[in-house]
């Protein structure tokens, strides 16, 4: 089995009126997506927030191969390696592939920017991750899809051990889905642990979910709707409630 590369257990989060977390407990595998599903406002946010520093938790602990750490910001995550990418990506526009991957942590000489070295650094990460980029052109002038690859190269050449990532197909072709689920199987190759917020990975996890269908108390009950988002309709959501319970409470009342 994989390494558990980040732990959580207990976390708690109250927010004015609002219980967001309670008790949430969770392990993160090196080399392994880990999709995180739920309603809105079951909590899926708030637990990334905390784990990548922009919340801070009120209870629990958080562990970073086996060590208990402290996440009080983005930049204690970082030196973790955590990285998270938002659905709206954070970018600067007018600069370039190169600038943006480097951003806050650019290559100086003196007092002198070191803009070839920067150049050519990026075109290497590009390469290794397969995405045919030019990297001096401008973000500006990329797709969607293309400024989300540069985000994640980002993360890869800051060293991210665990990357978050928030609804990353919500705002791209089918065609660029196939090229962003190449490059997570790439990242999931470099031990590069993947929590990936968006029910449509489901779809792309069935073997992970089928290992739960068999067991007495299932893992995991998909709530799809009556055809089946995910194509398992509510037949197996009625055999896994009568497995779990003794009785199919979903037709029975």
């Amino acid at each position: 089995m994989s390494q558990i590369v980040l732990e959580l257990k207990g976390i708690s989060k109250t927010f004015p009126g609002v219980k967001a977390l309670n008790e949430m407990q969770l392990q993160v595998y090196a080399g392994e997506v880990h999709a995180l599903m739920g309603e809105n406002g079951a909590g899926k946010s708030t637990l990334m927030n905390i784990i990548n520093g922009s919340y801070q938790k009120d209870s629990g602990e958080i562990y970073m191969d086996g060590r208990l750490v402290e996440i009080r910001s983005i930049n204690d995550a970082a030196a973790l390696g955590i990285s998270m990418i938002h659905q709206e990506l954070n970018y600067v526009p007018a600069l370039t592939v190169a600038d943006n991957i480097f951003l806050g942590r650019e290559l100086v000489s003196g007092k002198w920017l070191q803009k070839q070295k920067m150049l050519e650094q990026a075109q290497k990460l590009l390469d290794e991750m397969e995405i045919h980029l030019d990297p001096a052109s401008k973000m500006c002038d990329l797709s969607v899809s293309q400024q989300q690859m540069v985000e994640i190269i980002r993360a890869v050449s800051n060293n991210a051990r665990v990357l978050i990532m928030d609804e990353p197909t919500s705002a791209i072709t089918s065609e660029e889905v196939e090229v962003l689920f190449r490059i997570i199987d790439k990242l999931k190759k470099k031990d590069v642990a993947i929590i990936y917020i968006e029910e449509d990975i489901a779809a792309q996890l069935q073997s992970q979910i089928d290992k739960f269908k068999d067991s007495p108390k299932p893992a995991i009950i998909l709530i799809p709707g009556r055809e089946g988002s995910l194509g398992m309709g509510l037949s197996a959501l009625n055999a896994a409630v009568e497995r779990a319970i003794g009785t199919n409470i979903l037709e029975n009342n």
